[in-house]
């Protein structure tokens, strides 16, 4: 979920739920007998926002969209009343957060299941994620306020990410808030570590069209290499991973939404939201996600030292144990496929022109390169070497 710093109000003929400007009751709503079906595609949704909210009884005064998120509706609720939200922690007058799944992203044609942000609500919910926050408390996860058909209501935490902050705001301590995320991102892997699976899969459904035989990843990387490096890749792509813990796999900026203090020095809040894709998993799947992201910010907009902050932080509260020479490669190659697959599928959403493919293809394979070789060597020299130091 993609929480950016803009947003734009759903026009009053598509919400009819928002109270009149001149009346300051709350909407009421009747309930229909059919449930709600989420539509096939986020950019469908002006069509039944009404329905939904009507059908799980959300009512609120306004309810406003934001700009933010490729296969889930985002609502801001302004006014939501609510006994069971307010019985989990919400206070009348706040507004709070709508998260509704969609059966296909708004610019992909590939099917997701929409009743995916259940995995969500049971990881925003999970004692590892609530001792990462008890470890480090500056860093926190969204609280839920109540389930609704194939969504959720939680609290709000803000609405500028730390990928938009980075671009749009100078004034931020990127090393501080790199030191804060490692720390907290290690901490939530060695709580995991420990639980065991505490009920996860060790697979998500939604992960196969990626790394799956035939998937996203392997066709990507049979078009950038020849069959015998190709076939040598995904052996090692695929080779089963010595640590299982639990990973959101979707860990990077764009994901983490920041606050700025009202008053005072103190730092932002963090929070780290999107947790649909979790699962019981390979940790360096996480690192893989905000090394990709995180390298091409730096390298776009300027090094402001948050990906090496947050990669010595994390190798400091994980430990040698789980980060050794093997992880390390495994990140390499994992960040390398990353890159090398979904960069050319909405260059924009990283800032990339045409060029930039092209430059960044060449980027990904030296990682991928490097990963599958355990050139540990190269890999000192690249931005991985605070892992290895």
């Amino acid at each position: 979920m993609d929480f950016g710093d803009k947003y734009v109000e759903i026009p009053v003929e598509v919400v009819s739920n928002t109270a009149p400007a001149t009346s300051r009751t709350p909407a009421i709503f009747a309930i229909m007998s059919s449930p709600p079906q989420p539509p096939p595609n986020p950019l469908h949704w002006k069509f039944d926002v009404d329905e939904y909210l009507s059908q799980n009884k959300v009512c609120c005064d306004k309810a406003v969209s934001l700009d933010t998120g490729t296969s889930c509706l985002i609502l801001r609720l302004d006014g939501l009343k609510d006994t069971e939200a307010s019985a989990n922690g919400h206070h009348e007058g706040q507004p709070a957060i709508m998260k509704c799944a969609f059966s296909t992203p708004k610019y992909q044609k590939f099917a997701v299941s929409p009743e995916r942000l259940q995995f969500e609500v049971k990881a925003l919910k999970s004692e590892a994620v609530a001792e990462a926050c008890r470890q480090e408390p500056s860093v926190q996860v969204p609280r839920v306020l109540r389930e609704t058909k194939n969504g959720f209501i939680m609290n709000h935490v803000g609405e500028m990410d730390l990928r938009t902050a980075f671009k749009t705001d100078a004034s931020l301590d990127m090393v501080k808030i790199g030191v804060r995320l490692g720390r907290w991102l290690g901490s939530l892997h060695l709580a995991g570590i420990a639980l065991g699976p505490d009920g996860w899969s060790s697979r998500h459904d939604e992960l196969d069209k990626f790394y799956a035989p035939g998937g996203l990843a392997e066709k990507a990387i049979k078009a950038s290499m020849s069959e015998e490096e190709s076939e040598k890749v995904l052996a090692a792509m695929r080779a089963p991973t010595p640590t299982h813990t639990l990973t959101p796999w979707d860990f990077r900026p764009m994901n983490i939404v920041v606050r700025l203090p009202t008053a005072g020095e103190a730092p932002p809040n963090l929070t780290v939201v999107d947790w649909e894709l979790c699962h019981y998993g390979d940790p360096s799947n996480d690192i893989r996600m905000w090394v990709a992201e995180t390298m091409i910010l730096e390298a776009k907009f300027g090094n402001r030292g948050l990906l090496s902050s947050f990669l010595s932080s994390y190798k400091q509260q994980a430990g040698t144990t789980l980060v050794n020479e093997e992880f390390v490669s495994k990140v390499a190659l994992s960040a390398g496929i990353y890159m090398l697959w979904l960069i050319p599928i909405n260059p924009r959403v990283w800032d990339c022109s045409e060029e930039d493919i092209e430059m960044w293809k060449a980027i990904s394979l030296e990682y991928i390169r490097a990963g599958t070789n355990g050139n540990i060597a190269w890999l000192k020299m690249s931005c991985l070497a605070p892992l290895l130091e």
